[in-house]
């Protein structure tokens, strides 16, 4: 595996664990403001869904083959995975882990972009610009939902 390959599984796992979290905070976020977090993460979690197949698809088209595997995933990724599922925390944690938590999927893209370049691959620095677009505006999202 090249370094390429290697950045876009980290982009990968990281993806897929903010997946996870997000779906999981929006089955289990509690208090008055429900619905509209419920919703947020909801519209969340899909957005991240529908970008893992393409995430994948673009490391076979730099020929590599796609790591499948969450232990594999929470040993490569940033991404903090939750440990205690059945004692949720309030929600504006839940925004603020997310926070921290796209922060290091931005990162992963960053480091990616950079060797995409290197590569002179500009389908992959293009598909990994859109991604940075879409995290920068889940950035501003999550920062917007949590009280200063």
């Amino acid at each position: 595996m090249n370094n390429l390959q290697a950045s876009m599984h980290i982009v990968l796992a990281n993806t897929f664990l903010m997946y996870i979290k997000s779906h999981g905070y929006h089955w289990n976020v509690t208090g008055p403001d429900f619905s509209e977090y419920h919703r947020f993460f909801g519209e969340l979690y899909k957005e991240l869904w529908e970008s893992i197949d393409d995430i994948a698809e673009h490391i076979r088209a730099i020929d590599g083959y796609v790591i499948a595997n969450l232990n594999t995933y929470t040993e490569i990724g940033t991404v903090e995975v939750v440990k205690d599922e059945l004692n949720p925390f309030p929600a504006e944690a839940m925004f603020m882990q997310l926070a921290v938590d796209n922060q290091r999927v931005l990162d992963s893209l960053t480091n990616a972009r950079a060797l995409a370049e290197e590569a002179r691959n500009y389908g992959l620095i293009n598909f990994i610009e859109e991604r940075l677009d879409v995290h920068a505006k889940h950035a501003w999202m999550l920062k917007a939902s949590v009280r200063e």
